[in-house]
C-alpha cells in the first residue's frame, strides 16, 4: 500500500513538474509588454517614427527575465501606464547598470509630468524635475543623496499624506514636496544603457492595489491549469485501461522514469529559453509584428514629396534652403511633423520680420541614405531647384571614410561653382554613447569646410551642453522634441547671415 501511494505521489509530482515547466516555456516566449496590455510606449506614439519603437513592443528582449528593461533596443524607452491611478503608496525595485540612470515620472497627465532622476552617473545627477510634453524640464532642483550604487536592486517608495508627499530610497528619505494629483499617469524613462524596474506595487486611494512583477502569469496559470486537467485525465484513463486490461502500457514506474527524463529536458530548455530572451532577432520577417507598422517614411515618400511640393522653378525674392541628411534630418524622433528639427527651423526664419524675403525651407532627409546616395539625389535633380543654402547634416551612415571625404569634396565644389552658400552640421549623437565613426567623419567635415571656407556648425557639441536641461533623445541618434527644438535654435543663431 506504502509502495502504490508513493508511486502515486510521484505520479502527481512529475505532472505537476511538467506542467509547470511547460507552462514557464509559453510564458517565457509570450512575455511581451503588447501582451502585457498595461502600458505603451511612448515611442510608438510619435509621428516621425525611430528605429525599435515597435521591435521593444512586440519582442521578448524588453521583458527578458521578467523585469521591465529601458535600455533594450536602442534604449531611452519610455513606458507609461494606460490608465490614469490615484495612487498613495507607490513601490518598485529598480537596477542600474555603471554610469546610467532612470526616471520615474509621475503626477502625469497629457501636458506633463513631475520626474526623478535616479542615478549611478556623475554627469547625470540625481535631481527632481518638472517636465513639459516636448521633454523639456520646466523646473528641476538638485537631490542631496550621493550617486546610487551600480549593479544593485535599490528599494523605491513614494508615500502621500494629504497634499505632501515623501519619496525615500533603500529606507532612506530622497524627496519631499507637494502639489499631488489624485489622478494620474505613472511611467519610467530609460538612457542609453541598461537599467531595470520590477514588482511594482500601487496602493490607490479605495485600498486596491495594482502589481506589475513582468512574470506573464496570468498566460502561465492558464497553461499549467489546462495541462494540469489533460495529464491527470490522460493518467487516470491510462489506469482504467490497464485495471480493464485493454492496454499493456507503461507501468508507473515506467512512466515515471521516462517522464523524469523528460523533466530534465524541460529544465534545461527552460534555461536556454530564458537566454535566447534577450537575443534581437536579426530578420524582421521572423517578428510577429501583430499588425503594427512602421511610420518612417522611405526613400520614395521623401522624394514625390519634394517633386510634387515644390517647383523647379522660384521667384526671385524667394531663400530657398535645402536640407540633406539621413533619418535625424528627415526628423524621427519628432512627436509631429511640425516639431521636426527642420519645421522649427523654417518657424524661427519665419519669425524674423523681413517683408522683402521669403524663406523656403525642404526637408531632403532620407532614412538610411550615405553622402553618397544624397549627391547622386542632388547632383542629378534637387540641385536644379535652384537653392540659396545647402545645409548638409552627416556623419553618422557613412562608414567609408576615403569616399566620404570624396563625397563631401564633390558636394563643396559642386555648390562653390553654382554660387550656393554650404553650411556643414557635425551630425550629433547622445554622448552617452561613444562612437569613434562619428569622430571620425566629424573631422573630416571640418578638413573639407577649412579647405572651402565653408562654415561649420558643431552641433554635436552644442547640443551636449542641453542634456541636463531635459529629454533630448530617443536613442543615440533621434531627437525628441526638445531636441530638435534646441537643435533648431542652435542652427538658428550660427547661421552666416
Amino acid at each position: 500500500m506504502r509502495t502504490k501511494n508513493k508511486k502515486l505521489g510521484l505520479l502527481i509530482l512529475t505532472i505537476f513538474a511538467e506542467a509547470y515547466l511547460i507552462a514557464n516555456i509559453v510564458g517565457i516566449q509570450t512575455n511581451i509588454l503588447y501582451l502585457n496590455g498595461n502600458w505603451e510606449s511612448q515611442k510608438m506614439l510619435l509621428a516621425k517614427g525611430v528605429i525599435g519603437s515597435v521591435s521593444y513592443f512586440v519582442t521578448l528582449p524588453a521583458l527578458a527575465g521578467n523585469q521591465l528593461d529601458l535600455g533594450a533596443w536602442n534604449g531611452y524607452q519610455e513606458i507609461v501606464l494606460k490608465k490614469k491611478v490615484s495612487p498613495i503608496k507607490i513601490q518598485f525595485k529598480f537596477y542600474l547598470e555603471q554610469n546610467t540612470y532612470l526616471d520615474f515620472l509621475y503626477n502625469g497627465n497629457d501636458i506633463n509630468f513631475s520626474g526623478i532622476r535616479l542615478s549611478s552617473s556623475e554627469k547625470y545627477p540625481n535631481i527632481s524635475y518638472d517636465v513639459d510634453f516636448s521633454g523639456k524640464f520646466i523646473s528641476q532642483s538638485a537631490l542631496t543623496n550621493t550617486l546610487l550604487k551600480a549593479n544593485y536592486w535599490h528599494s523605491f517608495q513614494l508615500i502621500k499624506a494629504g497634499q505632501i508627499y515623501n519619496i525615500s530610497l533603500d529606507n532612506r528619505l530622497l524627496y519631499e514636496g507637494n502639489h499631488y494629483k489624485d489622478s494620474q499617469l505613472l511611467g519610467f524613462r530609460g538612457s542609453a544603457k541598461h537599467s531595470y524596474v520590477d514588482n511594482i506595487t500601487i496602493t490607490q486611494a479605495d485600498n486596491s492595489v495594482f502589481f506589475e512583477s513582468f512574470e506573464n502569469n496570468q498566460v502561465r496559470i492558464v497553461i499549467f491549469t489546462i495541462l494540469i486537467v489533460v495529464f491527470m485525465t490522460a493518467a487516470y484513463l491510462g489506469y482504467i485501461l490497464r485495471r480493464a486490461h485493454l492496454t499493456t502500457g507503461y507501468s508507473t514506474s515506467q512512466f515515471i522514469r521516462t517522464h523524469f527524463i523528460f523533466i530534465v529536458c524541460l529544465i534545461i530548455f527552460n534555461l536556454i529559453n530564458m537566454r535566447l530572451a534577450t537575443w534581437y532577432p536579426d530578420n524582421p520577417d521572423n517578428i510577429n509584428w501583430y499588425g503594427f507598422e512602421s511610420n518612417m517614411d522611405n526613400k520614395s515618400t521623401v522624394l514625390s514629396t519634394i517633386h510634387y511640393a515644390y517647383s523647379k522653378e522660384k521667384l526671385p525674392n524667394v531663400n530657398r534652403i535645402l536640407f540633406l541628411g539621413t533619418s535625424q534630418t528627415w526628423g524621427a524622433g519628432a512627436s509631429y511633423e511640425s516639431n521636426t528639427l527642420v519645421q522649427q527651423f523654417s518657424k524661427k526664419l519665419s519669425s524674423q520680420k523681413n517683408n522683402h524675403q521669403e524663406y523656403q525651407v525642404i526637408n531632403a532627409g532620407i532614412s538610411g541614405s550615405t553622402a553618397t546616395e544624397l549627391f547622386d539625389f542632388y547632383s542629378k535633380e534637387w540641385i536644379f531647384m535652384h537653392p540659396n543654402t545647402v545645409i548638409l547634416n552627416l556623419s553618422n551612415n557613412d562608414t567609408n571614410y576615403i569616399l566620404f571625404r570624396q563625397i563631401l569634396d564633390k558636394f563643396a565644389h559642386l555648390n562653390k561653382t553654382m554660387g550656393i552658400t554650404t553650411v556643414f552640421i557635425l551630425e550629433p549623437n547622445s554622448v552617452e554613447v561613444t562612437n569613434e565613426n562619428l569622430t571620425k567623419n566629424h573631422l573630416i567635415m571640418q578638413d573639407i569646410a577649412l579647405k572651402y571656407t565653408i562654415p561649420v556648425v558643431n552641433m554635436h557639441e552644442e547640443l551636449s551642453k542641453y542634456s541636463n536641461q531635459g529629454f533630448l533623445w530617443w536613442d543615440s541618434v533621434h531627437l525628441t522634441d526638445y531636441g530638435q527644438d534646441q537643435f533648431a535654435e542652435i542652427l538658428f543663431k550660427s547661421m552666416p547671415w
